[in-house]
């Protein structure tokens, strides 16, 4: 009898579950910082006020291109994360791993985030649906734009300086949000764990030999 070591099956199956973790963790830091600069951005404007400061004209220009490239990053990354999660959930799948109950609750999870987390608020008010349904004008994602953080914590906030409600309402948008969205993604992240992310030890397979 003949002995040939041949790897397990599920080889490639882990390794390629490996590349899978360590694209979610990069996109799920790139993703964190940009939720953290929206709720730091708005403590620092309404708050602080450094768009009242005698640097206002710094703030200004820092903020007018951190925004948007804060946008590009959360909109393309937030979608790459939920794709990665996606195609994670696939091999696992295919390949028969331990923890497939798991990967499929993160990737829900992150599908909650993404519907919270996109600026539906600048999508759905240019399209045809907004002008025919108002109401989807109001609907906000976590994603905001410049100009919207100087109309609300600047000029809107100004004129509503002794009202605690629009006060309270304004923390909620710019703060609470995008650290509900931020918990969503820490709980995505969490739950989305493959049990079975070593490669297999090597199998002796015996097989007769010709005489």
């Amino acid at each position: 009898m003949a002995q040939n070591e041949y790897q397990s099956a599920a080889e490639p199956y882990v390794e390629a579950l490996r590349t899978v973790r360590g694209v979610k963790n990069l996109f799920f830091g790139i993703v964190a910082v940009v939720l953290l600069f929206l709720a730091g951005a708005f403590c620092l404007v309404r708050y602080v006020g450094v768009l009242s400061h005698e640097n206002r004209l710094v703030w200004d220009n820092w903020l007018s291109w951190a925004f948007p490239f804060s946008a590009f990053l959360g909109v393309v990354v937030g979608c790459l994360y939920v794709l990665t999660l996606l195609i994670g959930l696939k091999i696992s799948l295919a390949g028969r791993l331990e923890g497939a109950a798991d990967l499929t609750k993160g990737f829900f999870w992150s599908l909650l985030f993404l519907a919270i987390f996109l600026p539906w608020q600048h999508i759905l008010v240019h399209k045809v649906a907004g002008d025919e349904i108002p109401i989807l004008r109001t609907v906000p994602g976590v994603l905001y734009g410049f100009d919207e953080l100087k109309q609300k914590a600047v000029l809107e906030a100004e004129q509503a300086k002794l009202d605690v409600f629009k006060e309270v309402l304004l923390a909620v948008r710019f703060i609470l949000y995008p650290l509900a969205a931020l918990l969503l993604l820490i709980v995505a992240q969490n739950k989305y764990r493959p049990h079975r992310v070593e490669v297999p030890k090597l199998v002796t397979v015996s097989r007769p030999t010709e005489r």
